[in-house]
């Protein structure tokens, strides 16, 4: 299945920004948990084992699947409920992680994070004089 290259160039970017702004926060998080770090790269190890299972088509237990499925779906939602938490007194009251507007009012109006200059093709006209 080919997937459009727009969509993708778009998301990728916005991938991109969020990391940079998330990765000393997280990174910060990490120092101070117990055996953080040890953690965060056996986490990482195994979700590139298991994208990489998926990819060649390894068969899988559907019941440890289903099992991993609702652990996941109830962790998010705790993240969900603590990131509302988090924002409810800065003025969000149902705030939606997945709602493009609400994370740039977050990040740029809320926490301050400055916006950062596109990059843009040769020969094409700028977007913006400034972000």
């Amino acid at each position: 299945m080919k997937r459009d290259p727009l969509k993708l160039r778009r998301y990728n970017a916005r991938d991109v920004v969020i990391t940079d702004v998330l990765t000393p926060i997280t990174t910060k998080r990490i120092a101070q948990t117990h055996r953080g770090m040890e953690q965060f790269i056996n986490k990482m190890t195994l979700a590139r084992l298991a994208i990489e299972m998926s990819r060649v088509g390894l068969a899988v237990d559907e019941e440890k699947v289903k099992e991993h499925q609702k652990n996941l779906k109830h962790r998010i939602q705790d993240a969900e409920s603590d990131l509302r938490s988090l924002t409810r007194p800065l003025g969000f009251e149902n705030f939606n992680p997945g709602s493009h507007i609400q994370l740039k009012r977050l990040f740029v109006e809320k926490l301050g994070v400055r916006r950062r200059r596109r990059a843009r093709r040769p020969g094409s006209p700028p977007s913006t004089r400034r972000c």
